[in-house]
């Protein structure tokens, strides 16, 4: 349990940094007003990737004690899924005629999330499960 505390800390680290440059550009773009126009909104956005990646770190966390050789397939498994319901969450919003803001914001959430995800499995992959060491 102790082993992945760091990478919860390190999303909501993350999370605050990334959600406030992210808010600022748009500020200072002009383009906050364009989230009225749209069903979704900035802060959604991160707090779904926040919590699909709380998900996939409490996966990775518990198969990491349990099935420690397999963490690399279980983290292709976890990004497979992110990417479903990433899909799933963003499909109406690519049909409404601001779809290029949505897109372009929602993408650029996902590539924080998902460098991060990256980040967590080969933490994961190298430290928490402890693959190829002899446990006697």
């Amino acid at each position: 349990m102790k082993k992945y505390i760091f990478s919860v800390l390190a999303l909501l680290g993350v999370t605050v940094i990334c959600l406030g440059l992210h808010y600022f550009i748009l500020q200072s773009l002009g383009k906050m007003a364009m989230w009225a126009s749209v069903d979704y909104s900035l802060w959604g956005m991160y707090g779904f990737q926040v919590v699909v990646s709380l998900v996939g770190i409490i996966i990775l966390g518990l198969m990491a004690e349990v099935m420690p050789k397999w963490l690399g397939f279980i983290f292709l498994g976890t990004m497979t899924l992110k990417l479903v319901f990433n899909y799933i969450y963003i499909a109406k919003g690519l049909e409404v005629p601001a779809a290029d803001f949505i897109k372009f914001n929602y993408f650029a959430a996902f590539v924080i999330y998902f460098v991060f995800d990256v980040f967590v499995a080969y933490r994961a992959i190298n430290q928490w499960g402890e693959v190829g060491v002899d446990k006697k």
